[in-house]
């Protein structure tokens, strides 16, 4: 009889860890998941950062070869990617291949500007500092005007720090969901073992020694639901990958490293703190009040 309920505890106590180390890992993936999310939308908003650069309007009195020493010049600042001369013939050429080969003839002559186009590294546009490098360029006095589309770029400032707030508070609900279930699991595991923990202070055993066993079993849990999450996430790019021909971005080799080591950070160590605040708020019961 004994025996039977014994071994019906054994299995309980083996569910209980089987449940909250799977929940673990499906929380810890979700949060893995949002990360990737959030590193491809940056990677995603590089692209279209470094694409949207700055046209500048040329004045026909300054000779080709000072706009091409010039031109070399602004290719040489930090803040830029690559700068393009577009000639009075081309810019007709292009007006012509859009709106049609009469478009330029019912005028009779080529009223089109030359022109440079400036792209901008990712990080500079990022920053908001475009006003500083047009002022900058404001001061050549053969640039008569320059465009850039501001409002783009304040949209997509605006969708990156609107994700990353979403994916503040998606992040506090698992980790609050996190801690509802290592306390529950927690609980049950002290409920059970009551009769245990007293009779091992009744022998004077440290409070240390009576947390060693269960800090053991949430560190156990916090790793094996971390590599668990790890993997899932590895294998769910991989599919992904697979069945849309699409490249899934981790991030750069540091940004990946740091990924690991924070699921490995968030599984253990929250893992940890809350079997030990569970722990503690149990030893600070009194015990007469324990009972069987």
């Amino acid at each position: 009889m004994e025996k039977g309920r014994s071994k019906s505890g054994i299995r309980k106590n083996y569910r209980d860890y089987l449940r909250v180390t799977c929940s673990h890992s499906l929380i810890l993936f979700l949060l893995g998941l949002i990360a990737v999310i959030y590193f491809n939308a940056v990677e995603a908003s590089k692209d279209v950062y470094e694409s949207i650069g700055m046209t500048l309007l040329i004045s026909d009195d300054i000779p080709e070869n000072q706009l091409e020493e010039t031109a070399a010049e602004w290719e040489n600042f930090e803040t830029v990617n690559s700068v393009e001369i577009i000639s009075k013939e081309k810019a007709a050429e292009s007006i012509k291949s859009t709106f049609g080969t009469d478009a330029l003839d019912v005028i009779g002559y080529n009223p089109m500007q030359r022109m440079v186009d400036i792209t901008l590294t990712a990080d500079f546009a990022r920053k908001g500092n475009i006003e500083l490098l047009k002022e900058q360029l404001e001061g050549y006095s053969f640039v008569q005007k320059i465009h850039y589309k501001e409002d783009i770029l304040d949209s997509i400032r605006s969708n990156l720090k609107n994700l990353y707030l979403l994916s503040l508070v998606i992040m506090a609900i698992f980790f609050f969901v996190f801690i509802s279930l290592m306390q529950s699991t927690i609980q049950n595991s002290l409920d059970r073992k009551q009769a245990l923990i007293k009779n091992m202070r009744l022998v004077g055993a440290s409070n240390s020694f009576i947390r060693k066993p269960f800090m053991s079993e949430a560190f156990w849990i916090g790793f094996i639901g971390s590599t668990a999450s790890l993997i899932m996430l590895g294998i769910f790019v991989g599919v992904v990958q697979q069945k849309l021909y699409a490249t899934i971005e981790y991030g750069v080799i540091t940004d990946r490293i740091v990924l690991i080591l924070t699921i490995y950070a968030i599984g253990i160590g929250l893992s940890l703190i809350t079997t030990r605040a569970k722990l503690n708020a149990f030893m600070r019961v009194n015990e007469n009040e324990v009972y069987f």
